[in-house]
C-alpha cells in the first residue's frame, strides 16, 4: 500500500529481476500486461455484483504498460499487439457494462486502429454509439461487423440459416400434420 492508502499496481507486488522497480524491458511489460488481464478477469468474478470498475482499472494498467514498451519488433511486436487488442477489447466490455459510452467508443476505436476488421470491437463501438444516440454510426459498424470476412462469422451466418430453415420445415411440419389432420377429420364426420 502505498502512502496514499492505494494499493500498489499488481505489477509492482510482482516479482521481477529487479525486485524493486516497475517492468521495464518489452518482455516485463508483455508478463506485467498478462498478469493484469488475468487479474481483470478475476476481480468480477470474485464479486457477486460484477465488479467491473476494478477489472478496468487492471485491463487499463495493461495496456498503459504495453504503451511504454520501447520499439517491439517482430514477434514481440505482434505479441504487444494481440494482448493491447485483448485489452482493449475486454477494458471495453467494462465500460459498457459501466454504461461509460464515450469511453466503450473510445476505446474500442484504439482496438480498431490495431484490427480495423475487428468483429467485437466493431460490434462493442456499435453498441456504444447507439447509446451515444449516433444511430447512423452504429449502424456502419454493425454493417461492417457483420459483413466481415472472418470464417467465424461466417459459419455463425451459416448457422443461423440452417436453424431457421429447420425451424421453418417444422413450423410447415405442423401445419401439414394439422391440415392432414382436420382433412381426416372432415371426411370422417362426411362419411
Amino acid at each position: 500500500t502505498s502512502t496514499t492508502g492505494m494499493m500498489a499496481p499488481s505489477w509492482r507486488r510482482v516479482s521481477h529481476p529487479s525486485n524493486t522497480d516497475a517492468p521495464r524491458t518489452n518482455k516485463q511489460r508483455l508478463a506485467a500486461a498478462e498478469l493484469q488481464k488475468k487479474g481483470g478477469w478475476v476481480a468480477p468474478c470474485r464479486s457477486k455484483d460484477l465488479d467491473f470498475k476494478s477489472a478496468a482499472r487492471h485491463f487499463l494498467d495493461g495496456v498503459q504498460l504495453l504503451a511504454g514498451c520501447q520499439n517491439p519488433s517482430g514477434e514481440t511486436a505482434k505479441q504487444v499487439n494481440e494482448l493491447q487488442l485483448s485489452l482493449l477489447l475486454n477494458l471495453a466490455m467494462c465500460w459498457l457494462k459501466l454504461e461509460k459510452w464515450t469511453k466503450a467508443a473510445d476505446t474500442c476505436s484504439d482496438a480498431l486502429k490495431i484490427d480495423p476488421t475487428n468483429v467485437k470491437a466493431l460490434f462493442r463501438h456499435a453498441t456504444a454509439d447507439e447509446q451515444l444516440g449516433d444511430v447512423d454510426k452504429a449502424l456502419a459498424d454493425g454493417k461492417a461487423a457483420t459483413s466481415a470476412d472472418d470464417p467465424a462469422i461466417q459459419a455463425l451466418g451459416q448457422a443461423r440459416r440452417d436453424q431457421d430453415r429447420q425451424a421453418r420445415r417444422e413450423r410447415e411440419g405442423d401445419v401439414r400434420s394439422h391440415v392432414f389432420k382436420l382433412n381426416a377429420s372432415i371426411h370422417l364426420r362426411l362419411s
